[in-house]
């Protein structure tokens, strides 16, 4: 009986250009970068290289020299000519062009010929001043928030207590008086230090005078917003009186 010896692989397997994503296997002969490698052992993912993995059969030879000029190539096709071989030109209508190329070949297309426009393109008082009114905007604004104000304080009483709030400090002497009492007060309490209950009775009143002068600035306050109200009334109904003009 005679014995047997698998050897497995025992010649050169061709397997083309490097493949990171094969498994490569002992005997395989890859290409990489312009040289050849024959694989020792099995691989995959390393790129070849003279080592454990691979051994460098063949380097990449130098760069040859540049070859002869090539002869010229054909003429260029381009376009001799377009011209309109359909149609008036009149507005509305739909025109054919012919494109003719240098080689005698053809291609159509067709155009719409927009419409002409109609008016003197101008835009005159007519059109932006039905009403012949010709007023300045600004001058027209300040009446009509003049009228508005009128209509909503014929007395003037809001805008005269704004007023007089904001440009004269003897509007403010109610509050001055309030804060003077609370400022009198707490003199008086520091006077009586040496009686712990006077010391308090005095607190006690300026914090009561304290308490008035919050109240009457709360007051102030809600005479401002009031006011604010007016003004956004007056700038609604110069709105509103404006677009009913125009």
């Amino acid at each position: 009986m005679k014995a047997s010896t698998n050897l497995g692989r025992v010649s050169l397997v061709p397997r083309g250009e490097y493949d990171p994503s094969v498994q490569y296997e002992r005997l395989d002969v890859v290409g990489f970068e312009g040289a050849g490698y024959l694989v020792l052992r099995p691989v995959q993912g390393a790129a070849p290289e003279d080592g454990p993995d691979y051994m460098l059969l063949a380097a990449r030879g130098r760069d040859g020299e540049d070859g002869a000029p090539g002869k010229d190539g054909e003429p260029g096709n381009s376009i001799a000519k377009v011209e309109r071989t359909g149609g008036t030109g009149a507005p509305g209508e739909v025109d054919t062009y012919t494109i003719t190329l240098t080689d005698g070949s053809t291609t159509v297309f067709q155009v719409r010929n927009g419409a002409d426009g109609q008016g003197a393109g101008d835009m005159v008082k007519s059109v932006y001043d039905p009403q012949g009114k010709a007023e300045d905007i600004f001058s027209y604004a300040d009446a009509a928030a003049q009228a508005v104000l009128s209509s909503c304080d014929p007395a003037g009483t809001a805008a005269g207590l704004l007023g007089a709030h904001d440009g004269n400090k003897a509007a403010h002497s109610d509050l001055r008086a309030l804060v003077s009492a609370a400022q009198t007060a707490a003199e008086g309490a520091g006077s009586a230090a040496g009686s712990a209950q006077e010391t308090a009775d005095g607190a006690a009143a300026a914090a009561s005078s304290a308490l008035q002068a919050a109240q009457a600035a709360q007051q102030a306050a809600e005479a401002r917003a009031t006011m604010a109200q007016v003004n956004a009334a007056i700038a609604a109904a110069i709105l509103d009186s404006w677009e009913g003009a125009y």
